[in-house]
């Protein structure tokens, strides 16, 4: 949570400090990927990449755990979506489950 990070480091200059390492993490990260994509112009995205470098089976083990990671990844989401729709909507206590049962399935 940004806020609890916002406490725990103290100052603004820290913070943007902090912001502006993250930011240049994730532009190494695009890049890189960026790279491998020009390299491997194959469909697959990251399987295609983890088959060349280290074989089929780690990257059909990638392949497993993405399938059980964002499925995880999505019902938490949802339960935190009807959570908030609880708390904005006092009405809507008691259905938080539902709201984010009915967010998934709007997604498919």
């Amino acid at each position: 949570m940004p806020a609890t990070i916002a406490a725990e480091v103290g100052g603004g200059g820290a913070i943007l400090a902090l912001w502006g390492l993250g930011a240049l993490i994730a532009i190494a990260g695009a890049l890189s990927l960026a790279e491998l994509a020009a390299a491997y112009p194959n469909t697959g995205g990251m399987y295609v990449y983890l088959r060349e470098t280290y074989g089929r089976w780690a990257a059909f083990l990638f392949g497993w755990a993405m399938l059980v990671v964002n499925s995880a990844s999505y019902a938490g989401l949802a339960l935190l979506l009807g959570q908030s729709v609880a708390l904005l909507a006092p009405s809507a206590r008691g259905c938080e489950r539902e709201i984010g049962l009915a967010s998934l399935l709007l997604l498919v």
